[in-house]
């Protein structure tokens, strides 16, 4: 049984984007472990990686890819983890396919991924975040935006590419002024300026850690100050003098 376009592009195409809702990224990290597992099995077994068939992609297989790429590619734990569950999923996807590969894809899920260290992250106090906050100028465009970008990323929790990702049509002030943000997952998250012209988010963000996600179906919460004790009113956001600044 061939590993071709008949498993592989529908397991892309239709499996990962529209059965399972996954984004673009996650399909391009699946079809890179893919190509490489693939690439590695052919290389092995001196044959093209279109002429591999799914008796050759065994669990001692797997293993030896797992194996080569955290050698050779010196790949970290945590990536390698990355790959075998791509293969893990694709493989479980198979085994609906092809119910006659079901002692041999068991024998796949049941690898075991690596132990990771989790490392401590960092972190600024009070005064050294709302001194981050308040470092561009709000008298300038460059600084006006740098600084509505600090304050919505800090207060909603947002990564950077969600935040780099905003574009004029997230913007909106019907019925209630608020950002809509695609978030991980394809999930979107409100963050409203609501009465008093006060910033309004997710909740959570204030003590440090990432937000607790809300579906746009939801009632936005309002979220406090991301520095604790603070205003975030858009006059503490870009100063008293904000009409002097020259943004046009």
């Amino acid at each position: 049984m061939s590993t071709g376009p008949s498993h592989v592009s529908a397991f892309l195409r239709e499996r990962l984007p529209l059965q399972r809702g996954a984004s673009e990224r996650t399909c391009e990290t699946y079809a890179l472990a893919l190509r490489l597992f693939f690439e590695f099995t052919a290389q092995e077994l001196k044959i093209r990686p279109s002429s591999l068939r799914l008796e050759h992609l065994d669990a001692p297989r797997v293993q030896a890819f797992l194996e080569h790429i955290e050698k050779e590619r010196h790949n970290s734990p945590a990536t390698r983890n990355v790959r075998l569950a791509a293969i893990r999923t694709f493989m479980r996807f198979i085994e609906h396919r092809d119910p006659a590969a079901l002692e041999q894809v068991e024998r796949i899920r049941a690898i075991p991924t690596k132990r990771v260290e989790s490392r401590l992250v960092n972190h600024l106090n009070r005064e050294e975040m709302q001194a981050l906050l308040d470092a561009p100028s709000p008298h300038t465009r460059d600084g006006i935006r740098d600084r509505a970008m600090l304050y919505l990323g800090y207060s909603a929790g947002l990564r950077v590419s969600e935040l780099v990702g905003l574009r004029m049509e997230n913007l909106t002030f019907s019925p209630h002024p608020c950002v809509y943000v695609l978030g991980k997952g394809a999930e979107n998250v409100r963050c409203l300026c609501g009465e008093r012209r006060r910033l309004r988010c997710v909740p959570g963000s204030h003590s440090g850690r990432r937000a607790t996600r809300q579906r746009s179906s939801s009632t936005p919460k309002v979220m406090h100050s991301p520095v604790p004790g603070s205003s975030i009113s858009w006059r503490s956001m870009f100063g008293s003098q904000q009409s002097d600044a020259r943004v046009s």
